[in-house]
């Protein structure tokens, strides 16, 4: 029997572990769809002389063994972690029940995924594991101590309510149970655990034979109403002419050897525009992909912070304040610049058994791409700090940390937003090459010059995070914005010469 050596008090930490798992079932449905239904590589498997059941499977163990490998990793770390700070005797029957918590943890986050998949596919995953990562970041991160002792205590709360309900923390009072005097017990979910991978089975197969890439060309009969009608009523109508004569008419008149220029609508786009010669502004009108609506996110995302905020400060509710955090919070995701604001240029394309980025088939070259980028992404940075601000200074107000606290935590952020800009343009241009792919030995010099330059910006912006002193987060901040750009020109001075290429390796064999 395992014995249990210190302190007691586990309920908030296997709290913690469960709600844990919930998010990763709901972050995993959606990968489910992505990886299986929405890839660009199940649009050339649909060439293939190969069942629909086949490829279903080829693209669901994909997706099995890379979220089972981070989902291992992760439970493996917050069960050590627990196991260690909980005073548990190490020995060998304790790692292996944890072993086999962790292991069967995994397995009981895919199951509930692969379920919530096939019976409510259409529910917003990804926006709740948004709403609560909000609510439980955002008060750490302006750092109120009364926000933090709420969650403490509201963690103690659910400790005392039967969570261990839900599937997700069923192995988590088996856990806590074998490392307890009724070490029994703990074997009481397991018969629930076989039931829920039976059921985990029987959507998958459900999944697996509806799984089908072939479209109708045309409806069925019995969805269009009646499909008989008198001849000459069609041709009398007006309507049922063909659209080829729009088409036609754009031939007439030449129209389709006009490049469809971007036409700016807000100040924000007329900034970003602005900023741009007329060869980047096509370019910006080929690889954006769709007109870009910044100004009106903009506009609608301060009325909300304005009009929540207001409420949130002059009511001091903790409800009011839940829905500040959680609403604005999100929300504001919309204008910080993280996205690529060309993302049609670093599309994939599946050709001859690579993918290669749209990009490579223009005469573009690096410079211009990353030029483009840096330049929008500074001008909508711009655009977002006093909402970022705002943001944070009714948090410190609402947390009791203060006007001044807030604005500071808003500066770090905001600065923060600026360090990153660079290392983002760094990871476009790597989804498209086989830098991490075809690995020599030759290049571990470089490689290693390149990890520790990664890791010093992380550190100084750590140390920008949680330092209290001016002089340290204004050094820090700027030492990290230049290994930002230092970064930069190093993969931009290998990407010209030739040190990458855009063909990557077959994914499919």
């Amino acid at each position: 029997m395992l014995s249990k050596v210190g302190p007691s008090g586990t309920g908030a930490q296997m709290v913690l572990v469960t709600i844990w798992s919930t998010l990763a079932v709901f972050w995993i449905v959606p990968a489910i769809f992505e990886r299986v239904y929405r890839s660009p590589i199940v649009s050339t498997l649909y060439h293939l002389p190969v069942p629909d059941e086949m490829i279903f499977e080829h693209r669901f163990r994909a997706l099995v063994l890379n979220a089972g490998g981070w989902l291992l990793a992760d439970l493996a770390v917050i069960m050590g972690s627990l196991h260690i700070f909980q005073g548990w005797e190490i020995s060998a029957g304790a790692i292996a029940v944890t072993v086999a918590v962790v292991s069967l943890q995994a397995a009981v986050v895919m199951a509930c995924a692969t379920l919530a998949a096939r019976h409510a596919p259409s529910l917003p995953y990804r926006l709740i594991v948004w709403l609560v990562v909000m609510g439980v970041i955002l008060p750490v991160w302006i750092g109120s101590k009364s926000a933090v002792n709420t969650i403490g205590g509201s963690l103690q709360t659910i400790a005392g309510w039967p969570f261990w309900a839900l599937p997700t923390g069923w192995l988590t009072r088996t856990h806590t149970e074998a490392m307890g005097e009724f070490w029994l017990s703990a074997l009481l979910p397991i018969p629930a655990v076989i039931c829920l991978m039976i059921g985990a089975r029987l959507a998958y197969r459900d999944l697996k034979s509806s799984y089908t890439l072939t479209e109708e060309m045309l409806p069925h009969p019995g969805s269009i109403g009646n499909p008989l009608r008198n001849d000459e009523e069609g041709l009398q109508e007006e309507r049922t002419r063909a659209g080829i004569t729009e088409i036609e008419d754009r031939i007439f008149s030449r129209e389709f050897l006009t490049p469809s220029a971007v036409r700016p609508e807000g100040i924000i786009e007329q900034t970003a525009l602005g900023a741009l010669n007329p060869k980047e502004r096509e370019l910006v009108a080929v690889f954006n992909g769709q007109e870009p609506r910044w100004t009106r996110q903009w506009k609608r995302r301060a009325i909300l912070l304005a009009f929540l905020g207001s409420l949130a400060v002059a009511g001091q509710n903790k409800a009011l304040a839940l829905v500040f955090y959680l609403v604005c919070g999100v929300s504001l995701l919309a204008v910080i610049p993280l996205g690529n604001p060309l993302p049609t240029a670093f599309q994939m394309l599946f050709l001859s058994g690579t993918n290669i980025p749209l990009y490579a088939g223009f005469p573009v070259s690096f410079k211009q791409l990353a030029s483009i980028i840096l330049r929008i992404s500074t001008i909508r940075w711009a655009a977002a700090l006093p909402l970022v601000l705002a943001f944070c200074a009714a948090c410190g107000v609402i947390g009791g940390s203060g006007v001044t606290a807030g604005v500071m935590a808003g500066l770090k952020a905001g600065w923060l937003l600026l360090v990153i800009q660079p290392l983002l343009v760094v990871m476009f241009f790597s989804s498209g090459s086989n830098d991490s792919s075809q690995f020599r030995w030759r290049q571990l010099p470089g490689l290693v010059a390149f990890l520790t330059g990664f890791a010093l910006t992380g550190g100084l912006c750590l140390a920008v995070i949680f330092s209290r002193n001016p002089a340290v987060v204004i050094w820090c901040g700027m030492g990290a914005l230049v290994c930002a750009w230092i970064l930069l020109w190093a993969y931009a001075r290998m990407f010209r010469t030739g040190k990458f290429d855009l063909l990557q390796i077959p994914q499919v064999s």
